[in-house]
C-alpha cells in the first residue's frame, strides 16, 4: 500500500508473520486455499440472472484481493499456465481488471475450500465503500486516489460481477465457495479461531 499524507499504513511485520504461519499450516492439508485480509464475496442475483460481486457479507465471503494475499506457486503456475482457463485469462488481460476474482476461482477449484480471512491488524479495506462512511475529509480523499474500485465507482463493481458471470459460463461451473469466520492471534479476552475439520471453530474446542 502507498503512503498517501503519512496516514496510509503497511501491514505490520507482526501481521505478516501471523497470516504466512496460517497459510504454512494450511498447506499442510494439500493444496493451501488463498490466506489474505481483505474480503470480498458474491452472490446470483435472481431478478437479473447474473452473479453480483459485494463487500464481505455479514459472517461469509467467498474471496481474498490481491492487495495482500499468501498463495502457493502451484497455484501461481496453474493459472498462469493452464489452457483450461485461457479464455477466462483473455477476458482478465481485455479488461485489465479481475485477475483477483480468477485466482479465486482457481484456489477454490484446487483446494476444495473458500479463501481464509486473517485478522490485518491496523492495515485499513480502503477498496471497501463502507469505509466512507467513517472517513473524515482526508481520508475519503485517499481513497478516491487508490484504486479502480475507488476510481471506478459503482461500474466498477458491475463490471467484476459481470467478470464472475462470464468466468462462470467459460468454466461450465461455478467453484468459489463460502467461508465464515477469520483467523487472530489468541490473546488474553480474546479467544481465536481455529481449523478443524475443514471448519474454524473456537480454538478452546479443538
Amino acid at each position: 500500500m502507498r503512503p498517501h499524507g503519512g496516514r496510509r499504513r503497511a501491514p505490520e511485520a507482526a501481521a505478516l508473520s501471523f497470516v504466512l504461519v496460517a497459510w504454512q499450516q494450511a498447506a499442510t492439508r494439500g493444496v493451501s486455499p488463498l490466506v489474505g485480509f481483505f474480503p470480498r464475496s458474491h452472490h446470483l442475483d435472481l431478478a437479473r440472472g447474473r452473479w453480483a460481486y459485494t463487500a464481505a457479507q455479514p459472517g461469509r465471503y467467498s474471496m481474498v484481493l490481491t492487495k495482500f494475499m499468501v498463495l502457493g506457486a502451484d497455484l501461481l503456475h496453474w493459472y498462469s499456465c493452464s489452457p483450461e482457463i485461457a479464455a477466462a485469462r483473455a477476458v482478465v488481460d481485455r479488461e485489465r481488471n479481475c485477475e483477483d476474482i480468477l485466482m479465486n476461482f482457481v484456489a477454490a477449484e484446487e483446494a476444495g475450500a473458500g479463501p481464509v480471512l486473517v485478522e490485518a491488524g491496523s492495515v485499513r479495506d480502503w477498496g471497501d465503500p463502507r469505509n466512507d462512511a467513517n472517513a473524515g475529509d482526508e481520508e475519503r480523499d485517499a481513497m478516491r486516489d487508490v484504486g479502480m474500485s475507488s476510481t471506478g465507482g459503482t461500474a466498477h463493481w458491475e463490471k467484476r460481477g459481470e467478470c464472475i458471470t462470464e468466468f462462470h459460463r467459460l468454466l461450465g461451473r461455478m467453484p468459489l465457495r463460502y467461508s465464515r469466520g477469520k483467523v487472530v492471534e489468541a490473546a488474553v479476552g480474546e479467544q481465536g479461531l481455529c481449523s478443524k475439520g475443514g471448519r474454524l471453530v473456537r480454538c478452546d474446542k479443538e
